[in-house]
């Protein structure tokens, strides 16, 4: 029988790690003590917010207190639908027929005199009508018949012009000045203990991501919805993050990221 005498202090034990693609790298700490030391050392993890585990030694005054050393205590992931209002130019539609012109200055000018015919300030002018509009339109596009790639593609070029210029130059009179349309918002959300020191996570915040370069910005999407993420083909803009502490002093920290088809680089930056 071994006899144990004098005082122990705490024994760190090797720290095993582990990885689930949830998760990601988890390291567990494994801390060697008396049990009459176990009270007063789970009372202070549980009052950081650590969850911990004893696993007692029948036959000696010890105990091993198994602690999660990962900074988070949760992280839960949520694709959630998000319907925008677009201006009426942005119809695809719509950009689709501009994009069909190359010349920014005649674009320029052909939605001028849509705008104007719309306020009435071409009443009477046999010059500036719709039909006028639609020739202008068409003559700027013909030498163009493939635009840039913009979609949906257009090709019956005069009788799809014809039909958008109507349905635009109608909608605009009636007051129509926006559309709805379907989104994607990506939340994550993280709970830290009280006594956290990490970031909410500000850098890159307004940049946008590639589908593969937001896996690699954020490792901790589960492999099941970085799957249906992989479908949505566009890209995602960090939103910036927002921070709140609860009532037992956790903070949550949350970060939206949201999809768009396409992007202006003018605006923007993206991370391919």
């Amino acid at each position: 029988m071994i006899a144990h005498q004098g005082v122990y202090d705490l024994i760190e034990l090797p720290t095993p790690q582990t990885y689930t693609p949830g998760s990601g790298i988890v390291s567990t700490r494994r801390t060697r003590m008396l049990k009459t030391t176990v009270p007063a050392f789970t009372a202070g993890l549980a009052a950081a917010g650590y969850g911990w585990e004893v696993s007692p030694d029948d036959n000696t005054p010890f105990a091993v207190v198994t602690t999660i050393e990962s900074p988070e205590l949760t992280t839960t992931w949520m694709l959630d639908g998000n319907d925008v209002e677009q201006q009426l130019w942005q119809l695809p539609k719509v950009r689709a027929m501009f994009e069909l012109i190359p010349d920014l200055k005649t674009r320029a000018k052909i939605r001028h005199d849509i705008e104007a015919l719309v306020r009435g300030e071409y009443t009477g002018d046999e010059r500036k009508t719709v039909d006028s509009i639609k020739a202008e339109v068409t003559a700027a596009a013909i030498g163009n018949p493939q635009g840039p790639g913009i979609e949906p593609a257009l090709p019956d070029v005069q009788g799809q012009i014809n039909d958008i210029v109507d349905g635009l130059i109608a909608s605009l009179v009636d007051g129509v000045e926006a559309f709805s349309t379907s989104s994607y918002v990506l939340r994550k959300t993280s709970i830290y203990p009280p006594t956290t020191n990490v970031s909410p996570g500000f850098a890159k915040s307004n940049e946008l991501f590639s589908f593969n370069a937001l896996v690699t910005e954020e490792p901790t999407i589960p492999l099941n919805l970085a799957g249906i993420l992989s479908e949505i083909k566009g890209y995602w803009q960090k939103r910036t993050p927002q921070a709140s502490q609860s009532t037992d002093g956790r903070w949550t920290y949350t970060v939206e990221y949201w999809w768009a088809a396409n992007y202006d680089p003018f605006l923007y930056e993206a991370n391919e």
